[in-house]
């Protein structure tokens, strides 16, 4: 089949065949049935392959072919030319993410069915089609329920519209991937996602919590940009220091906060805020509120100080959290 269909590819491996052959030595027709194992294609460890295929006007058609590789099975149906086109129709399940190209400070696991169009060549081929999983981790969060479209070309040249759940939120994401430079760019819709847990997928472990509703734009100007949110978080808290609710604009990029603006609501008291949080390093901020919980001055620090009372201000703050 390997000559045939790909004459200048190397394949290797064991297999037992059924061939029949008809037609002419210059124009041949062949059926076959083929079962290979521990065989290899491209440097990749192809464990098994199975089905029948049908060859004549050099062009192979595969029919249920049935591949295992790199713990994912998948079947395909198709044909495949001598000059390497392929149009082949794929589906899969269990795809495996971590064997996948990794996006820079990103860790995905977990199996993903797909079921699409596998079309170009072998050299540059291009993937449309759906996909799904019960369940997948990003940076140790779980997120669940993920439907939706994906089209890939490899390279900077790939493109994700999904939605999935991750606790009590819900998500949609339309974004680019580029594999190349190893980053994702596009818009991130949130409905009651958990601050903590969203925080610690963008690589961030802090002690902010909440619930969060509204839309991150991701690294919109380009790799490492980082992210900019425009959302509402209900029962809001920083360490224990509590809020009913925060309006807030930001940008976050490598640690740093920047609050574009922030309004938050604790009780009868109100506060508003801007400047920059970070709380590995500095700290700029200018802030006013009045009847709040004192200790709200100093959740920001690496070791707060015990602040009692209500209390109204206006203030800035700088130096290092």
């Amino acid at each position: 089949i390997a000559a045939l269909a790909m004459p200048d590819e190397k394949i290797t491996g064991n297999a037992d065949s059924f061939i029949a052959l008809t037609g002419t030595p210059s124009n041949p027709n062949v059926r076959g049935e083929i079962l290979a194992y521990e065989s290899s294609f491209r440097d990749y460890f192809v464990e098994k392959l199975s089905g029948r295929y049908v060859y004549n006007n050099d062009m192979v058609q595969l029919e249920n072919f049935n591949v295992k590789f790199m713990q994912t099975s998948a079947f395909v149906n198709g044909t495949i030319d001598r000059s390497g086109v392929i149009d082949l129709h794929v589906e899969g399940d269990n795809v495996r993410i971590e064997n996948l190209p990794q996006l820079e400070d990103v860790s995905i696991n977990g199996g993903l069915a797909v079921n699409g169009s596998l079309t170009g060549t072998f050299d540059k081929p291009y993937f449309n089609g759906r996909v799904s999983s019960d369940a997948v981790t990003v940076n140790g969060q779980a997120i669940t329920d993920i439907e939706g479209e994906a089209w890939s070309e490899g390279g900077p040249n790939n493109y994700v519209r999904v939605t999935f759940k991750q606790g009590r939120g819900d998500f949609s994401l339309d974004a680019g991937v580029d594999l190349n430079q190893r980053f994702a760019h596009g818009l991130l819709e949130v409905t009651n996602g958990d601050v903590r847990s969203l925080l610690a997928v963008a690589g961030q472990n802090t002690e902010i919590g909440g619930l969060l509703s509204g839309t991150i734009p991701l690294n919109s100007s380009g790799r490492r940009n980082g992210l900019l949110l425009d959302a509402t978080v209900r029962d809001a808290n920083v360490r224990d220091v509590k809020c009913e609710e925060v309006d807030v604009n930001f940008h976050l990029q490598g640690g740093k906060c920047t609050i574009n603006r922030l309004e938050a609501r604790q009780g009868e008291g109100r506060i508003v805020g801007a400047g920059i949080a970070d709380l590995r390093g500095e700290l700029s901020l200018e802030v006013g509120g009045n009847n709040l919980d004192a200790s709200i001055l100093t959740a920001f620090m690496e070791k707060p100080v015990n602040f009692k009372g209500d209390m109204s201000f206006l203030m800035q703050a700088s130096g290092s959290a």
